[in-house]
């Protein structure tokens, strides 16, 4: 039987930088992001800034 263990948290990032951190990271503009999920890209911006 395995045993797991939980994952140790190494560092606090806001919910606004996991949003910019994983758009980033798919390589995606604001604008492309906001075209795809019909969220203002003004709105993006200010959850990514908090």
């Amino acid at each position: 039987m395995n045993e797991y263990q939980l994952a140790k948290k190494t560092c606090d990032v806001t919910v606004g930088e996991s949003v910019e951190i994983i758009r980033e990271l798919q390589g995606f503009s604001q604008n492309k992001l906001a075209e795809l999920t019909s969220i203002p890209q003004s709105t993006i911006s200010v959850i990514e800034h908090d």
